[in-house]
């Protein structure tokens, strides 16, 4: 009886909870990239490293997706970038390729995250690749989904149209706020 005990009682539990503070050690300091045979050229996704990133300088007639176009200056300053993914909405604003480009006949469609929304003012200053140019607001409106952000602005003035998604009870909801700025001569 007493060897039953030692096994069950002493053992036993020693074992396991030496087998479990290994396992769970190897869990917690794992390289993902040495477990995975698929995950070969992937990165983390890392926000602190999409703040700090070097951007290519964008060709103002033609360009490349997470190019830096410029600077979007309101009353604070974020990089303008073009086509930027969602990610790095943190530290940047989008420029849309479904509108125009800056300082072209038409309307720039830009996209940034609810909390960079302070950084807008009545007037807003673009420079960069296409030159520096300056709007003013000219209204704001609120819409149900992105696709009718599209249609909210003339087409055949040069404006700029920043939109981003208004903030909801636990978490994003579904409508989009845009402010509209005509550009000052």
């Amino acid at each position: 009886m007493n060897n039953d005990f030692l096994r069950k009682g002493i053992v036993f539990p020693l074992v396991t909870a030496l087998a479990a503070g290994i396992v769970a050690f190897c869990i917690v300091s794992a390289n993902v990239a040495d477990l995975s045979p698929f995950y070969e050229g992937a990165q983390v996704l890392n926000f602190d490293y999409l703040k700090t990133e070097k951007r290519e300088t964008a060709n103002p007639e033609n360009p490349k997706a997470g190019t830096l176009m410029g600077e979007l200056k309101g009353k604070e300053t974020l990089d303008l970038v073009y086509e930027c993914d969602y990610s790095g909405l943190y530290s940047a604003a989008s420029l849309s390729e479904k509108g125009s480009l800056i300082g072209d006949t038409g309307t720039a469609y830009i996209e940034i995250i609810n909390s960079n929304a302070s950084a807008l003012g009545d007037s807003l200053k673009i420079s960069g690749v296409s030159g520096e140019h300056s709007y003013k607001k000219t209204g704001e409106k609120t819409v149900k989904n992105e696709t009718e952000v599209f249609l909210t602005t003339p087409r055949n003035e040069k404006n700029a149209a920043v939109y981003y998604r208004q903030k909801g009870k636990g978490g994003l909801a579904s409508g989009y706020t845009v402010v509209i700025y005509e550009e000052v001569a």
